[in-house]
């Protein structure tokens, strides 16, 4: 199922970067270009895309997006879900018309956004029960259309997030959200380091997590295996605090089953209690 919905990710950004190459061909500029998606966008999703700039496009020998501080509105609103202060992301021409999909690093900066966490959860049962016709035929048209998939690495810099939806009326707060990967493809190894800071006003919750690994995929058996992970994780509620860690060298995911080895945790608490574990 991921391995599907990556896979029509890419397919809709190689269809998006090959409507920009057509474009070109007939001296469009970044202006008509930039109406164009704005209209896609509004008939397919019913939202509402806002460029605050100038959308910029290059065409060879890659062909090159720079978002400038953008925004979508909710479905059927105008009032925006997500904004973003600027992104962009490339892709090679000449590999391109062989079926090989090889992106530039995808930088997204300052991406900020609500999330309905029970909305989503509703929409993918959902799409569970929706009949799937003609599977093996789509399976085979995909894995004929993209031979192979690298991306050079994704950056996601100073993002915030209000999620909702979880817990009764509650609304966490996501902020200083970073993520930096290594080269990704359908299968390979990648180093990977994520921190965010997290806070719920109402129960007077805040704390950070902070993620440090390389992980070793494949999208096709959707096996992991993290090495060398560490992760901290700090908790404070009004005026207690606590503050938990976990380091392993292996963690592995294979066949829906979950293997570590050799973990080291520790805890420590405001007053003083602390413990370790291995």
């Amino acid at each position: 199922m991921l391995r599907k919905i990556i896979i029509g990710i890419v397919a809709l950004v190689v269809i998006v970067v090959g409507g920009l190459w057509a474009a070109a061909t007939f001296f469009l500029d970044s202006a008509t270009i930039a109406q164009q998606v704005k209209k896609e966008v509004a008939s397919r999703y019913n939202r509402e895309l806002v460029f605050n700039g100038e959308l910029r496009t290059n065409f060879f020998p890659k062909i090159q997006i720079v978002l400038p501080e953008t925004s979508l509105s909710f479905e059927g609103r105008k009032d925006p879900q997500f904004m973003l202060e600027n992104a962009s992301v490339g892709v090679a021409v000449i590999p391109l018309l062989s079926g090989n999909i090889q992106f530039d690093e995808v930088i997204i900066n300052g991406l900020r956004g609500s999330v309905n966490v029970k909305r989503i959860a509703q929409k993918t049962n959902e799409s569970k029960t929706q009949p799937t016709a003609k599977v093996a035929e789509d399976k085979t048209t995909e894995e004929s259309f993209i031979k192979t998939l690298e991306v050079a690495g994704v950056e996601v810099t100073n993002a915030a997030f209000n999620v909702y939806g979880v817990q009764g009326d509650k609304v966490y707060t996501i902020s200083g959200m970073n993520l930096k990967t290594g080269a990704l493809g359908l299968k390979g190894t990648t180093p990977i380091s994520f921190n965010a800071n997290f806070s719920e006003k109402t129960q007077s919750v805040s704390g950070s997590l902070s993620v440090s690994t390389t992980a070793a995929y494949d999208l096709e058996s959707l096996d992991v295996q993290l090495s060398d992970l560490k992760t901290t994780l700090k908790y404070n509620q009004n005026k207690d605090s606590v503050q938990a860690s976990l380091e392993t060298p292996s963690v592995k995911y294979v066949k829906s089953d979950v293997e570590i080895n050799n973990a080291k945790a520790s805890l420590s608490m405001g007053s003083g209690l602390s413990a370790q574990l291995s």
